[in-house]
């Protein structure tokens, strides 16, 4: 099933499941289902979620990539998030101040289905949407929206 993403969330694990430890990875390759992919920085010393946004895709699959290591040798991870919405939703929710986790209006219009509802939680949003297909923008009920 597709799913309309902006963010992946990667948390590297720095120690093996025998006691050893990972060398953590420094560039990553994030390929998605159509081809098109990213090759992306992370620090090299942090085992906290990294976030890695990309442009709003539509995708069946995210292939992850270690294309160098700190030190040369395998890199592990722990915990890997896709955040968006399933794509195909005939309502999404957007909550304000939830961007950083994968929530804004251009990617809600982006994933839902064809004449489906998008419902905007109260407060400002700055953001550039693109409206390619039929949709409905709603605010909550006691939300004012401009």
């Amino acid at each position: 099933r597709p799913v309309t993403l902006s963010v992946l969330m990667v948390t590297q694990s720095l120690e093996s499941g025998g006691g050893g430890v990972h060398e953590s990875a420094s560039i990553l390759w994030v390929q998605f289902s159509d081809g098109t992919g990213l090759e992306v920085e992370l620090d090299p010393e942090s085992s906290v979620p990294q976030a890695i946004h990309v442009a709003p895709t539509t995708t069946t699959s995210v292939r992850l990539q270690v294309r160098a290591s700190f030190g040369g040798r395998a890199a592990g991870f722990s915990l890997i998030q896709l955040l968006g919405y399933d794509s195909g939703n005939g309502s999404v929710v957007v909550r304000h101040g939830c961007a950083e986790q994968g929530e804004t209006i251009a990617l809600a219009v982006k994933g839902v289905s064809r004449g489906g509802t998008v419902w905007v939680e109260r407060g400002t949003f700055r953001e550039t949407l693109i409206l390619a297909q039929p949709l409905t923008l709603r605010a909550f009920a006691s939300s004012k929206v401009i």
